[in-house]
């Protein structure tokens, strides 16, 4: 689950990450993801953490919006663990000059059976397989379906280790939030869902 405080970061003019939230620290802490806490994660750039075209493209048109003093941007999407799917809420806001703050909270969760794929310390092949870091589905033969359709569909428990995740950005996602960051109503509304939970 999520910490009780929300998730928050705040970037400066420069696009390097200068502070994250109390939340983001216990998130961390509580999901393997000590490469970014603070001493590693601070003074890097944002775009350091981003590799996938598609997400850096959102990004880049996101943060040019909030930045021209347009209004805030609002949208909900998913951030699942092996156990639980969640739907999250990330609202992205001028921060004072050209600074940008970022802060996510819980909206909804569901348990489910384990996803051992999803395992950060799960035995990783060569293979990589991509994940849309938005909604959480993957690719087979042309269509994105939730990771626990993929994993029988793709027979990834047949071999003997898992492939790497790759998290990137399916078309229908890239699509959705295009258009609501050409639109501000849409994009300050927060009602715009790339990551619906099944």
């Amino acid at each position: 689950m999520l910490p009780p405080s929300d998730v928050a970061y705040r970037i400066d003019a420069t696009d390097r990450i200068v502070t994250v939230s109390d939340g983001w620290v216990s998130f961390a802490e509580a999901n393997g993801g000590e490469r970014v806490l603070p001493p590693r994660i601070l003074g890097t750039s944002l775009w350091s953490s981003i590799a996938d075209s598609a997400t850096r493209e959102v990004y880049r048109v996101m943060l040019g919006r909030v930045r021209k003093g347009v209004g805030a941007v609002r949208f909900q999407f998913r951030c699942d663990s092996p156990d639980v799917r969640r739907l999250l809420e990330m609202q992205v806001t001028v921060s004072g000059g050209d600074e940008v703050a970022f802060q996510t909270h819980l909206v909804q969760s569901q348990p489910r059976t384990e996803v051992g794929a999803l395992h950060s310390d799960t035995t990783r092949s060569e293979a990589i397989l991509t994940i849309c870091g938005w909604c959480m589905q993957v690719p087979v033969n042309g269509e994105w379906l939730e990771i626990e359709e993929a994993i029988t569909a793709l027979g990834l428990f047949a071999g003997s280790a898992t492939p790497q995740l790759s998290h990137g950005m399916c078309p229908a996602c890239y699509s959705t939030m295009m258009a609501t960051l050409d639109d501000p109503a849409l994009s300050a509304g927060g009602q715009v869902t790339v990551g619906a939970l099944p």
